[in-house]
């Protein structure tokens, strides 16, 4: 559900720190890494006083591949997020500040291999202007693939 909160053209496109914040089942925080790891994050710039999240490599590798059909390798970290080789996991520091709202299903259509949702939300993510924006009509799309699974394929304001 993260990922209808982000404009993006194709699953390359997607901001992996708007997708992943809050939207993956994540071991724990600072409390739950060795205190080296936490050193090293601190010396990367990282803060005490925020959120740690803490994504395991393979977490995302699965939510990618699963959503999207694309993998690890086929993304760009994002600015600013740690790695702990220790725990191979990526991790952010992260507030609720961009929090969308719940998303507002309008219409959907199906013709058995393309599955298009129109939608509203309040509040949106443009990764290409670092924007975050207010309602506005939605449209994301998905495929569905012979062997049943479905992915997301594009994200973007409708025309």
């Amino acid at each position: 559900a993260r990922s209808l909160g982000c404009i993006y053209e194709k699953p390359e496109d997607i901001d992996l720190y708007y997708l992943f914040y809050l939207g993956v089942e994540h071991p724990g925080s600072w409390d739950d890494i060795a205190p080296e790891s936490e050193k090293f994050l601190l010396d990367q710039g990282f803060m005490r006083e925020m959120d740690l999240q803490i994504m395991p490599a393979e977490i995302l590798e699965e939510a990618l591949l699963s959503t999207f059909g694309i993998d690890l390798m086929s993304v760009e970290m994002p600015k600013g997020w740690g790695y702990i080789v220790t725990e191979d996991a990526f991790c952010s520091n992260h507030c609720d500040a961009y929090f969308p709202g719940v998303p507002n299903i309008t219409a959907v259509e199906d013709d058995g291999t393309y599955i298009t949702i129109h939608y509203t939300i309040d509040g949106y993510w443009i990764p290409s202007t670092e924007e975050f924006m207010d309602t506005a009509p939605l449209v994301l799309s998905l495929i569905r693939n012979d062997d049943g699974t479905i992915h997301a394929v594009s994200n973007l304001l409708e025309s």
